[in-house]
């Protein structure tokens, strides 16, 4: 059996929420017992990216010393409906505001590939069997919803030769590839349900142990000293502080995996009732400065991973219960008007994903999942690539139509 590291390592370890949520794709820990142990398995961060770069760093130097055709994935939607008919006359590619010449166009359902056009007989042999699911929960309370996300993701989804890393707020799970054939997929999902929830709640209780902190401090004074409400509003925004260079590292550790990738954020609605006199507190605090929007935008698309931003406007019955209802001493503070909240938002964009915003989780979940498996995997030959280590911005244009398009933004020529 696979070994469990201790809660308190993670702790240490995972002081800020990408450890706990982003950087879990890196770090996961084991299910307590047996039977969880033959389907599930954790990884060290830096066991998980040393097996990438022992195993592909000879294939990766020879990509970066002799690419020939850049992969880009292409939804095309009229409306809400993926526009499944075009050929590759439809399509342009810019790069960096040159026109490119198209090698292949294959267009993409779930995993097979339905069509293929490739006038100049190139050998591509698209990686579409081969998907990775991150499935992030960045939640303050759990909801029922949740529920169905996991039931439609392992009933109507999952593929055999999918892998698949499920983060919650306090650990991270990765399914071994052999797990549909050692339990039914009803009760890994039952199983992962329960860990859900079980995770979420330990945050709901430490962020309202600290909001009563504050109430406590608000009423009698507390202790005199005039850091403490500012300790405690860090502590709050400590429980989901995303850290640059985890970010970053997630993203490297992404592009190593061959195959398709996605990621679906569950980002759920800040807003908490507290004392009115430490709004202006919190607002010192939150996350607007942390994050170097451009750059992690161009980190994700450089390692062709889709990010899905599903944000959550519903919050559960452990914020709304009368005893966080008492106005006439304390006003609603939210998050999620800033940089932080921003740049999520771009990141899918940039990234060819999708952004969504639903008090349903679960209705959110299967729009994205259907724009994931619907797409169009362009190929073109860069007419000046050097391996100078810029930035290379793309854009794809469809002929005729008033079409949405969505794809990734770039790469880094290496």
């Amino acid at each position: 059996m696979y070994g469990i590291r201790s809660r308190a390592f993670y702790n240490k370890i995972n002081m800020r929420m990408i450890k706990a949520v982003l950087a879990c794709c890196l770090m996961g820990i084991l299910w307590g017992n047996a039977e969880n142990a033959a389907v599930m398995r954790g990884h060290s961060s830096k066991g998980l990216i040393a097996a990438h770069f022992d195993q592909s760093a000879s294939q990766e130097l020879k990509h970066f010393v002799s690419v020939v055709n850049i992969e880009v994935p292409v939804r095309v939607f009229k409306g809400n409906k993926f526009v499944d008919n075009l050929s590759i006359r439809d399509f342009e590619v810019y790069e960096n505001g040159k026109l490119q010449k198209i090698e292949a166009v294959y267009l993409i359902k779930k995993t097979s590939i339905k069509k293929e056009e490739a006038p100049t007989k190139v050998q591509l042999k698209p990686e579409v069997k081969k998907r990775h699911f991150v499935l992030i929960f960045e939640m303050d309370d759990y909801l029922p919803e949740l529920n169905k996300v996991l039931d439609y993701f392992f009933t109507k989804v999952l593929a055999s030769e999918d892998t698949v890393w499920v983060a919650t707020p306090a650990t991270s799970i990765q399914l071994k590839k052999d797990m549909l054939t050692q339990m039914p997929r009803e009760k890994i999902a039952e199983q992962l349900k329960f860990r859900l929830k079980k995770d979420i709640r330990q945050r709901t209780l430490r962020l309202k142990s600290l909001i009563e902190d504050l109430r406590w401090i608000a009423e009698t004074g507390g202790w005199g000293q005039e850091s403490v409400p500012g300790n405690i509003a860090q502590q709050i925004a400590d429980l989901k502080m995303l850290d640059e260079p985890r970010i970053a590292e997630f993203a490297g550790d992404l592009k190593q995996m061959e195959g398709q990738k996605h990621a679906f954020l569950f980002y759920q609605k800040e807003a908490y009732r507290v004392p009115t006199q430490y709004i202006k507190v919190l607002e010192a605090h939150e996350r607007q400065d942390y994050i170097d929007k451009e750059k992690i935008q161009r980190l994700f698309t450089d390692a062709s991973t889709s990010i899905h931003f599903l944000f959550v406007t519903k919050t559960g019955a452990d914020f709304q219960d009368p005893s966080y209802q008492n106005p006439g001493s304390s006003a609603v503070y939210e998050q999620g008007s800033g940089d932080f909240f921003n740049a999520f938002r771009e990141i899918a964009v940039a990234t060819g994903g999708l952004r969504e915003s639903s008090a349903n989780p679960a209705l959110m979940f299967e729009k994205a999942v259907e724009a994931a498996e619907n797409y169009y995997l362009l190929y073109y030959k860069p007419s000046d690539y050097k391996a100078d280590g810029k930035y290379k911005e793309i854009e794809v244009r469809v002929k005729g139509g008033n079409y949405q398009v969505t794809h990734r933004a770039g790469y880094f020529e290496r």
